[in-house]
């Protein structure tokens, strides 16, 4: 009984990150059949860490399970963290400016995950 109450105050929280995972399907698919346009990549890695990361932090919310949990938490950590260096690749390329996306900024944009997947 408590279970089935417990679902009922949740569902309002979790039916926005269902629908973002699935806006977020419909560009990775988009984005996958159009990967040699500039900017693909990046777009594609980042909409598959924006999925990952809804998906997990809904399912989060129906776990009682601490292993669960703990694992669910981890890939939420990942998730969040690939993110932000994939926007930033993103916009570089999209924009046209390629020529800052060389192996050491990439090094510096994956400075700031490191701290947080450690954090976590």
């Amino acid at each position: 009984m408590n279970r089935f109450i417990t679902e009922i105050y949740i569902l309002p929280y979790a039916l926005p990150l269902v629908i973002t995972a699935g806006i977020s399907c419909f560009i990775l698919y988009y984005a996958f059949q159009r990967r040699h346009i500039m900017g693909a990549g990046p777009l594609i890695c980042m909409s598959f860490s924006v999925i990952l990361w809804a998906i997990c932090t809904a399912i989060s919310m129906y776990q009682t399970d601490l292993e669960t949990l703990i694992f669910i938490s981890n890939l939420q950590s990942l998730a969040s963290a690939v993110i932000a260096p994939s926007w930033m690749i993103f916009a570089m390329r999209y924009t046209q400016h390629d020529k800052w996306v060389t192996r050491t900024i990439l090094g510096l944009l994956c400075i700031e995950p490191v701290p947080l997947m450690s954090l976590s």
